[in-house]
């Protein structure tokens, strides 16, 4: 007899609850941040330290592949043509 498994047993809300602080505290007005930086230099800085910190803390190993490449396409979008 199969064991069922019930969806929040599988995908537990707090994980949720937590992602959300999580994507609120690193990329809340990144888009903003990085337009407005000084420098092509600051703006990756941004980007850098951001992604570094939201894949520190969250426990998913494909989630915060997802925002690297947003964030990197925003920094493309506003500095690959600058400087």
């Amino acid at each position: 007899m199969d064991e069922e498994i019930s969806l929040e047993e599988r995908y537990p809300t707090t994980q949720c609850s937590l992602l959300d602080e999580l994507i609120e505290k690193y990329f809340v007005g990144i888009e903003e941040r990085i337009r407005s930086a000084n420098t092509q230099e600051e703006a990756k800085l941004v980007v850098d330290n951001a992604c570094q910190g939201f894949e520190r803390e969250c426990q998913s190993e494909f989630i915060p592949l997802f925002f690297k490449r947003y964030v990197n396409e925003l920094f493309e979008k506003y500095w690959s043509e600058k400087e």
